[in-house]
């Protein structure tokens, strides 16, 4: 080959672009240090409560408020048992308003275990799982004994 076709191909293959498997392979060296990066920052900042994220966790889109600022799903509604009057149980919110939540007999109470409605102390922090109606009165199908994981209230009862 003589010096000048040298030239030439060197001049050409200046200008050549990298091909796919290069592009492919950048792309997964980017994705594995990512990878990597995420997997030191949890060992070394760890990771609070059984969420998987760092820190808070995200806000939900809809719901109610729970104690410490955060939400709860749609249909749930958490608070502090304030009194129990027969099958009506009145809860009191992070926010200070009292909730009158209606248990039927079909409702299932819950602490730890099955309990009835009345073993719910004042204080305890409950969970109550059913539809507002518009005057705010909400009728559960469930009543939890017990916060939100990482919530502040968890550790209330």
């Amino acid at each position: 080959m003589s010096d000048e076709n040298l030239t030439n191909l060197l001049a050409r293959r200046e200008h050549a672009r990298p091909n796919r498997i290069t592009w492919v392979l950048l792309t997964l060296l980017v994705l594995m240090v990512g990878f990597m990066g995420g997997a030191v920052a949890t060992q070394t900042f760890g990771s609070s409560g059984a969420s998987g994220f760092p820190g808070p966790l995200p806000a939900m889109p809809a719901g109610l408020s729970a104690p410490g600022g955060g939400s709860t799903p749609a249909g749930m509604t958490l608070g502090t048992v304030k009194l129990v009057d027969g099958r009506n149980l009145y809860l009191t919110t992070a926010a200070g308003a009292t909730v009158k939540v209606i248990v039927p007999e079909t409702a299932s109470v819950t602490s730890q275990a099955d309990t009835a409605l009345t073993d719910l102390t004042s204080g305890a922090t409950v969970i109550v799982r059913g539809e507002a109606a518009t005057d705010g009165t909400v009728t559960a199908t469930s009543v939890s004994e017990g916060g939100l994981p990482g919530s502040p209230a968890q550790g209330a009862n």
